[in-house]
């Protein structure tokens, strides 16, 4: 095939990989003006002075992060995204309720600032995570009808509420009134778990078709796990259409519970970090090595990819324009190879396992710009982070430019 617009960049001798788009295979892709112009083979050879070579990685959607807090120099939690985004194949950002109604605009201005492409689920609580915890101690905090009206005003960057639950003295009321809320907005909710009450059972029951439930793999007191079996409860919910999300985190992974998940025939619909300032440092539990734990439990390829581009865009109704190849749509990907060795992975509890392959960043184009391998901001100063990890974290970079450089590509 020959396309008859002259590239301004095409990514080939890739294994292209999009499930959502049904593409597999060896191609080509032609970029023109930031947009996915044409996905065919040859195209490298038609226009070898715009051409970067991948060296056989996989090329895949630049990925859509459904669960991450950038809410930087605003709430405990925040990061910048852009020095991330190059170094994980992350290209959009869905921040889980950094901000509520009180501070929604603060938060887009900041994220308006950003390079990269950010959404935002609204916390339930008017204050978001300013504080570490906390948000809804003060039931007076979810206020409804401010925060549908700055739903209305923002309809074009809030993509859901979002709640966590976990509170003793309210119980599952905090939800009820996340979904009340939600139901006149026409939006789902996101739902953290981690510590009940309230019990794993009473949440998936009130969940509805298209919310979700994020830290799906938890393994504290609200995992999904009883007796070491998974809860049928779980599999009625999904019936239903709620979604399952893993956000790893620095809490929020527990081996014993995903892999009684897995053995139940239970993968997650959505696969995200919760990347936030206290777990990006080493062990840097990003993206990758979130995807990377899914590659081990022996989810497939094309399963990992499509839960960390076409669901989570469809989930933020951003179909067709992110995680996806096809034409017209940002030109966003994410390239990586699968490397063979032994390699040590650790959940949020403790527990390791010995993976044998695991996901290995190369490349990240955003707009159809190819993003330099950054070193991570420095944590802020009222952390006990130091700087060892930061050591740590420039290590990591330079080993991704190494592998970038073995490749060509710059």
């Amino acid at each position: 095939m020959t396309t008859t617009m002259r590239p301004d960049l095409v990514i080939a001798n890739g294994r292209v990989l999009d499930p959502g788009a049904g593409i597999d295979g060896d191609l080509d892709i032609a970029i023109v003006r930031g947009r996915i112009h044409e996905v065919a083979a040859g195209l490298g050879k038609q226009f070898p002075d715009r051409t970067i070579d991948a060296g056989r990685a996989w090329v895949m959607p630049g990925l859509v992060d459904i669960h991450t807090h950038c809410f930087w120099g605003g709430t405990y939690f925040g990061i910048r995204p852009d020095p991330v985004a190059g170094n994980t194949g992350v290209t959009t950002w869905v921040d889980a309720g950094s901000s509520g109604a009180w501070n929604l605009a603060a938060f887009r201005t900041i994220a308006e600032t950003s390079k990269r492409r950010i959404r935002a689920y609204v916390n339930v609580s008017a204050v978001g995570l300013v504080a570490r915890t906390g948000e809804l101690d003060n039931l007076d905090y979810i206020n409804e009808d401010d925060l549908l009206a700055v739903i209305d005003e923002h309809r074009d960057f809030i993509v859901g509420i979002k709640v966590r639950m976990g509170h003793p003295k309210h119980g599952i009321l905090p939800l009820e009134r996340a979904i009340a809320t939600a139901r006149k907005a026409r939006l789902p909710v996101m739902v953290h778990v981690r510590n009940g009450p309230p019990d794993i059972r009473d949440i998936l029951a009130i969940l509805r078709p298209a919310d979700i439930l994020t830290h799906c793999y938890t393994g504290a007191d609200m995992a999904m796990v009883a007796q070491d079996l998974w809860i049928p409860e779980a599999h009625e919910a999904r019936r239903r259409g709620v979604l399952f999300d893993v956000a790893h985190g620095g809490a929020s992974f527990g081996w014993k519970s995903a892999e009684a998940g897995f053995a139940a025939g239970f993968r997650p619909d959505m696969i995200s970090s919760d990347l936030h300032q206290l777990n990006y440092f080493p062990p840097n539990v990003d993206l990758t090595e979130t995807m990377s734990k899914m590659l081990h439990l022996g989810m497939e390829i094309s399963d990992i990819v499509r839960a960390v581009t076409s669901t989570p865009a469809e989930a933020i109704r951003m179909e067709g324009q992110v995680g996806t190849l096809k034409p017209g749509a940002f030109a966003d990907l994410a390239l990586f190879e699968i490397a063979d060795g032994e390699f040590t992975m650790t959940d949020t509890h403790g527990e390791s396992r010995t993976a044998r392959r695991k996901f290995k960043h190369v490349l990240t184009v955003a707009n159809g710009e190819l993003l330099p391998h950054a070193i991570p901001d420095r944590p802020s100063s009222y952390l006990t982070i130091k700087d060892p990890s930061i050591d740590g974290a420039r290590r990591m970079i330079d080993a991704r430019r190494h592998l970038l450089h073995a490749h060509g590509c710059c």
